[in-house]
């Protein structure tokens, strides 16, 4: 599902910024700065975050449902 098309994007800005400029956006400055100048193409894009990516969050739904099904399981236990 993470297909990029064989595309290499420049990495994310926000993957290494400090926490003040997370807070205050101001990592994407330079994204603004570049479409106050000209219109923004596809090569202006950035690779998505690593903790967006669909595998990360495929995993983290999957983990996150079998915890509620064993906690439903136990529940249902309990009241027999």
């Amino acid at each position: 599902m993470d297909s990029n098309s064989g595309k290499i994007r420049k990495k994310n800005p926000r993957e290494n910024s400090f926490v003040l400029s997370s807070l205050t956006f101001a990592y994407i400055i330079p994204t603004f700065v570049k479409g106050f100048t000209r219109n923004l193409s596809e090569a202006d894009l950035t690779e998505t975050l690593s903790e967006h990516k669909s595998k990360y969050l495929g995993d983290k739904l999957e983990k996150n449902g079998q915890k509620k099904k064993k906690m439903q399981k136990s529940t249902v236990e309990v009241r027999l």
